[in-house]
């Protein structure tokens, strides 16, 4: 999967955490395609899972700071995405706890979560928030 220019470079928070989970999901398919997912998915949930917590969560302070009008909808899409990488977390460590080092269905179902994640949200739903940001002030784009 490579970046395709969605995402223009106008709202910097954005489109960097967009690039890193790119670069996150390229890297675990690499692991799957040469059957090294097991040490990679650690990494990659762990990833997602800040990612839900920490990112999701400034986005979510520009869109109260300027006053999005999808804020409800789109928060609602960042809880159902962050309780998705609890889940696949839990698993993880139940993997972990049974002394398997690892699982490729896990790996594969973190893959597509992300991807879906890609195109259904960020792709849509944080490009409107992008150009309303864009819209709403002179510099809010740039913030990060």
């Amino acid at each position: 999967m490579r970046l395709s220019g969605d995402l223009d470079g106008s709202i910097t928070f954005i489109d960097e955490k967009f690039e890193d989970i790119i670069m996150r999901i390229d890297t675990l398919q690499q692991a799957v395609k040469w059957q090294l997912c097991r040490y990679a998915i650690d990494k990659t949930i762990f990833f997602l899972e800040d990612y839900s917590a920490v990112h999701l969560r400034k986005e979510e302070r520009h869109m109260r700071r300027y006053g999005y009008p999808l804020y409800l909808s789109h928060k609602e899409r960042h809880d159902r995405f962050a309780a998705q990488m609890l889940d696949l977390r839990e698993e993880l460590l139940k993997i972990r706890s049974s002394g398997s080092g690892g699982s490729y269905e896990l790996s594969v179902r973190t893959i597509q979560a992300a991807v879906d994640w890609l195109n259904e949200h960020v792709r849509q739903d944080d490009c409107k928030l992008a150009d309303f940001l864009r819209n709403s002030r002179t510099g809010a784009a740039q913030e990060s």
